[in-house]
């Protein structure tokens, strides 16, 4: 074997042949890593779930569309209806989010003009069950305005005209037509908010109640903010991580997005290993062992090779060494491949033989199995329908992990 392929295996990192540090104290120092507290709340989330309005804006538009026209009084005017055409997310305030209602009011079939009314939810975060949940129902509507066309003032003085008995109608001048028009149009400008609301809205609760059930990350805060095109769900965890998300652009079409610091990443596997879910003792060969000499906890630090691996040996010959590497993830046709560059032991007290590289990319690989899971474990339902969310996108840099999760919609369950 050449000199290069045993440089390429990194096959030996070696220091300290002999007795190695005290495994008393080496024991206590990973006793005292696996313990740490977590911090207060600081800076930005360390998971995020970003929902594209137009995402948002589809699926409320198709439950909003089945809904009947829905009969309502206008003075002047009789009874006409009410049918929704559109719904439209909108940015607002924190801890809100704003829509755009559109809607046509009718006369049989006939379209007289519009209306258009601009409603606000506050979501609400159950950090119990982990659910975040909202309805456009008659509380959010905010303020209504007539959407007139040229022709919408022609288009009610007709259907008034046609509603009056044929004596009145055949004496009826144009002059008091108008009047009468704009008296009923009127009548709709200052009385339309409550037709609208205690009308009309109360139908939408149901087929509009979202339901969206957060990545499994213990909680210590949820953050609700709106962009521009996306609903921001930032969540604060509790867990011992540093830093925090920074600003990010508009997620793709409409592709729900999860995204998470590296330390995110690296303290949800080490709360895996601490339950048991993922192996945290292993062979020096990389081998995942209950019994496994070598035991392993992660980290991730912002730099070269970000992801690492810090490993104890607390018996016999006891040691302590840090291994690095950098992570990439790339996904096609539904299946990620995870891959590993650049590993290698940086620093070891005691003595260690492993191959540095293979050895960190079998734990990469155990990792993100626990990242793919919680970001899969986001639960999208929209009234009676349950809708399937599956990973199509994932990428790691020295930032963290983003993973993207397309919607397949079902029938109600």
């Amino acid at each position: 074997m050449t000199a290069a392929r045993c440089l390429l295996l990194a096959l030996v990192a070696l220091a300290g042949w002999g007795c190695g540090p005290a495994c008393s104290t080496l024991a206590a120092e990973r006793g005292a890593y696996l313990t740490r507290p977590a911090g207060p709340p600081a800076g930005g989330p360390d998971v995020a779930l970003d929902v594209p309005f137009a995402l948002l804006d589809a699926l409320l538009a198709a439950e909003v569309a089945a809904l009947p026209p829905v009969p309502v009084p206008i003075p002047g005017m009789g009874r006409l209806t009410l049918a929704a055409r559109s719904v439209r997310a909108r940015p607002a305030p924190d801890d809100h989010l704003g829509f755009t209602l559109d809607f046509d009011v009718r006369d049989g079939d006939r379209v007289l003009f519009g209306l258009a009314a601009d409603a606000e939810v506050r979501p609400e975060v159950d950090a119990r069950t982990g659910h975040l949940r909202f309805a456009l129902g008659p509380e959010a509507l905010r303020q209504i305005a007539p959407r007139l066309g040229p022709e919408a003032g022609d288009a009610v003085a007709r259907a008034i005209r046609e509603r009056l008995p044929p004596l009145v109608r055949a004496a009826l001048t144009r002059d008091r037509l108008r009047t009468l028009t704009d008296k009923a149009l009127g009548a709709l400008t200052t009385g339309g908010y409550a037709l609208l609301r205690d009308h009309v809205l109360v139908h939408f609760v149901a087929p509009t109640q979202v339901d969206l059930g957060l990545p499994p990350v213990p909680l210590a805060r949820v953050e609700i903010h709106t962009r521009v095109g996306w609903l921001e769900v930032g969540l604060h965890a509790d867990l011992p991580t540093e830093g925090g998300l920074a600003a990010a652009s508009p997620p793709p079409g409409r592709q729900v997005r999860v995204r998470l610091t590296g330390s995110a990443v690296a303290e949800l596997a080490n709360a895996a290993i601490a339950r048991g879910e993922m192996p945290g003792r292993y062979t020096e060969k990389g081998k995942a062992d209950p019994q496994g000499p070598l035991q392993a906890a992660l980290a991730w630090e912002r730099g070269d090779r970000p992801l690492k691996a810090l490993l104890w040996r607390t018996e016999g010959t006891c040691m302590t060494a840090r291994i690095g590497g950098t992570p990439s993830l790339q996904a096609a046709r539904r299946q990620v491949t995870v891959r590993l560059a650049d590993g290698r032991v940086e620093d070891v007290q005691g003595s260690l033989l492993i191959q540095a590289g293979a050895w960190l990319k079998g734990l990469w690989d155990q990792t993100f199995t626990v990242t793919r899971t919680v970001a899969a474990e986001t639960r999208l339902a929209l009234g009676a329908r349950r809708l399937t969310l599956g990973v199509v996108d994932a990428r790691a840099d020295a930032d963290g992990v983003t993973l993207g999760l397309d919607v397949q919609t079902g029938p109600a369950k």
